[in-house]
């Protein structure tokens, strides 16, 4: 990859990395994500989207392809302790929360950012500047 011709490069491919790289193809801008994992891979947290995430996606026209993806829509938390009752409550939000795998939200968006022309890089991880590809570093 000599001599690149692109207006951002994002070092990272998950939530924000992808969610940037399609605001800015929104705008025009030539747009190279570097993740360096592949996707789908599984993440043990963040996997709940507040109320509000929902008109980001509204934004980007993704709300009614997120709602397909096997996630769960979320009106309530409880709380359970040893041998005590457990605590319910309602959140007091006007739309519901959105429980949903990283595994497969992240894969989803990363898809999306390359659908809409970013140029993706999976297994490509940006040390110090440099590109390592497959293992060895690229200048």
């Amino acid at each position: 990859m000599t001599n690149p011709d692109f207006d951002v490069i994002i070092i990272g491919g998950g939530l924000a990395g992808s969610t940037a790289g399609i605001l800015f193809r929104e705008k025009g801008w030539k747009v190279l994500i570097f993740e360096k994992s592949s996707y789908p891979r599984h993440k043990i947290f963040g996997e709940f989207l507040s109320p509000a995430a929902e008109s980001l996606f509204d934004r980007l026209g993704l709300a009614s392809s997120l709602k397909g993806l096997q996630g769960t829509s979320v009106s309530s938390v409880s709380f359970f302790w040893p041998s005590q009752k457990p605590i319910h409550s309602k959140f007091p939000f006007a739309l519901n929360a959105y429980g949903i795998s990283r595994k497969v939200l992240d894969d989803f968006l990363l898809q999306e950012a390359g659908k809409r022309g970013c140029i993706v890089h999976q297994n490509e991880e940006v040390v110090d500047g440099l590109v390592v590809f497959g293992g060895s570093l690229n200048q």
